[in-house]
């Protein structure tokens, strides 16, 4: 069956840089994706700790994790209909060496810092050149697909349209407030710990909080504010992954190894 998608959310992913696909993966396959991401969350922990909140690429541990459900996921027909409905039929998702899964912490609430995934310093092109970054909605797309509820991504709306930041969001963003009142903090207490990354997270103005249900697929401009905030009594396991057209991979490749490509839009 055609997913459609709403023209409603449509102009609010060009205004606001999200959009959710609501309970868009089917039931059989947040089955399969769930028992190959409880593999996930093992090898995770064995290998950076308790507190490890991801693993990616997933398909680099292809020898202990079923690929099977992932390229299942990869070529959605429901999903690849929404994402032409959004973007264009160019665009594509899945690419093994990116994907991978989001998790819980083992013990300790967490929160990262404020972020955006590309500034103008580190895009390393010209202003003009990432102001078009910026305006290209072929470009710079990010996913989250939970499997359980997810409530964790919180994302300021229209950021992703403006290279300026606000001075409140420099101040809610500074390695400082991280350290003296989020993640960095030295507080042990759980309890404190929780509110202490919930105020650190609720610190960015006109932040809004993502709450997707299991079966979701939220796509996102991560040139935009945005923040990840985890709980360990709250199980998650949400793919995370990129939306690419064939130029564009070619330039974010070259960009992300270092490289300093030349940016041409990917679609007109």
């Amino acid at each position: 069956m055609t997913y459609r998608v709403p023209e409603s959310d449509l102009l609010e992913y060009y205004r606001s840089g999200y959009i959710v696909y609501r309970a868009i993966l089917p039931a059989s396959l947040v089955n399969d994706l769930r028992r190959e991401c409880d593999k996930a969350v093992r090898i995770a922990r064995k290998l950076k700790g308790p507190q490890a909140q991801r693993l990616q690429p997933v398909a680099k541990f292809a020898d202990e994790i079923d690929q099977r459900p992932f390229k299942d996921y990869a070529e959605l027909p429901a999903l690849r209909d929404a994402l032409t409905q959004t973007l264009s039929e160019k665009h594509y998702y899945g690419k093994a060496d990116v994907m991978g899964v989001l998790l819980e912490p083992a013990e300790e609430p967490w929160c990262t810092a404020w972020h955006r995934d590309m500034t103008l310093a580190s895009s390393r092109v010209s202003p003009a050149e990432y102001q078009d970054i910026m305006l290209d909605w072929n470009s710079a797309n990010q996913i989250n697909a939970p499997l359980y509820d997810d409530e964790c991504t919180w994302f300021v709306p229209g950021s992703h349209l403006r290279a300026r930041n606000l001075p409140g969001e420099l101040a809610a963003a500074s390695p400082s407030a991280h350290v003296d009142h989020g993640a960095g903090s030295a507080e042990r207490d759980p309890v404190v710990k929780e509110r202490i990354c919930d105020a650190y997270t609720r610190g960015m103005p006109g932040a809004v909080q993502l709450r997707l249900s299991a079966g979701d697929f939220a796509m996102y401009r991560p040139l935009g504010w945005h923040i990840g905030n985890y709980l360990p009594y709250k199980k998650r396991a949400t793919l995370h992954d990129a939306v690419f057209t064939p130029e564009y991979e070619v330039w974010w490749r070259q960009w992300i190894s270092g490289g300093s490509p030349k940016w041409v839009r990917s679609v007109n």
